[in-house]
């Protein structure tokens, strides 16, 4: 971050596109170990930035539906002998249940997503 405040003059803006794609933990804490919201407001304002918008990239649920969608070959490569698509209809069941709470989600973001995209500018 401080690579970035020498580079831009100031008032440059700074736009950053960060993959998260886990839960988070110890909310709004979570900046001492991990990307949130929290980690760009603390470490951008530590490097002379001010944050503009910090973006959520998805919702929670967003992030259970690509688990959802790894289950078929993991069945494949670690419950040897077992036919992935005699469970199908479960994972079916859940991808649309995570898909119509996604929609309904008003703040699951903060949970999990699957990224950020950030602006700032240099002080």
């Amino acid at each position: 971050m401080k690579e970035f405040h020498r580079l831009l003059k100031p008032g440059g803006r700074l736009y950053l596109t960060v993959p998260f794609f886990q839960p988070t933990h110890f909310a709004p804490y979570y900046y001492y170990a991990g990307f949130g919201e929290s980690w760009f407001e603390t470490n951008l304002g530590q490097a002379g930035f001010e944050v503009t918008e910090v973006l959520s990239l998805g919702t929670y649920y967003d992030v259970q539906c690509t688990e959802l969608l790894r289950t078929l070959p993991s069945i494949r490569i670690y419950c040897q002998g077992t036919n992935e698509w005699s469970y199908m209809d479960a994972i079916t069941d859940g991808l649309i249940a995570m898909l119509r709470l996604s929609r309904k989600s008003t703040n699951s973001h903060t949970l999990g997503n699957c990224g950020y995209m950030v602006e700032a500018i240099r002080k």
